[in-house]
């Protein structure tokens, strides 16, 4: 389910919630928020989770910040055409900050990369 949800927010398709076919943005950094928030415990005790927060969640979290072009592809269409591709869209501005500041807080220890 965490999977889908990360799915969802990055605009592809989900591998459980098959007739879920999109979710806005916005929404979906409201549920990863709340997961992470109220189950952190869930993320250190099982490998796999903690997977899915380094692989997907982080990857999708530098992707939605990212000011390339390519990437306002999985935003409603509605959206762009409201914000010019220079600004950032607040609301999921807003979302991604909460979301970062959650990953910073809490599972800092559980993102470690070690390069030698």
């Amino acid at each position: 389910m965490f999977q889908d949800l990360v799915q969802l927010v990055n605009a592809d398709q989900p591998y459980w919630l098959i007739k879920m076919t999109e979710m806005t943005p916005t929404f979906g950094l409201e549920l990863l928020e709340s997961v992470l928030t109220n189950f952190s415990s869930v993320f250190f005790q099982h490998p796999e989770f903690s997977f899915l927060l380094k692989e997907r969640v982080c990857a999708l979290v530098i992707k939605l910040f990212s000011p390339n072009i390519k990437y306002r592809s999985s935003l409603p269409a509605s959206i762009q055409q409201a914000t010019p591709l220079d600004k950032p869209y607040f609301p999921l501005s807003m979302r991604l900050l909460r979301v970062v500041s959650i990953l910073i807080q809490r599972y800092h220890s559980l993102l470690v990369s070690i390069f030698i």
